[in-house]
């Protein structure tokens, strides 16, 4: 039976790396609010535009959901900061007969910043929208609104570390 796999981790903790290795090993479509957000906004994000993202992240959860339902694995990958967003994404898809599988992303302030650092490095290099900077206003507020998941959520953890 199809899944939803969830990824949860603060930004520039790996998310998006570990989504593509599961997708390496199973059959899965990556549904990404960064992607997403990347084409239509090349090489910026739209700060404090909270609607926006709420609206992105519905859409793709129900995009989700009908993927699934057609029999592929769908992996759902943007941050989930908060346990009451990661709540309601479970109820959800438990709603629609949908099983979720959730990962969190936890890494070390020394490889987190190293992994900042080569963000921002292949993003200027780069230069094709496919991603945005992280400065030091986007970390800070990001970093103020993660919830680190608790051992109730059940969670599958990958360690990040060097």
């Amino acid at each position: 039976m199809s899944k939803v796999i969830a990824i949860c981790g603060k930004v520039g903790s790996g998310k998006t790396y570990y989504a593509k290795k599961i997708m390496e090993k199973q059959k899965a479509v990556l549904l990404s609010n960064d992607e997403l957000l990347h084409y239509v906004f090349p090489n910026t994000h739209p700060n404090n535009e909270q609607k926006l993202m709420t609206n992105i992240n519905m859409y793709l959860v129900k995009k989700g959901a009908e993927i699934v339902n057609n029999g592929c694995d769908v992996i759902l990958d943007w941050g989930f900061w908060k346990k009451e967003e990661r709540k309601q994404l479970t109820q959800y898809f438990q709603e629609r007969n949908i099983s979720t599988l959730w990962y969190y992303v936890s890494v070390d302030d020394e490889t987190w910043k190293k992994n900042i650092e080569t963000r921002n490095k292949e993003v200027k290099e780069q230069g094709d929208g496919s991603s945005f900077p992280l400065n030091e206003e986007i970390l800070d507020r990001a970093n103020k609104l993660f919830e680190v998941p608790s051992q109730d959520e059940n969670m599958i953890i990958i360690k990040v570390n060097e």
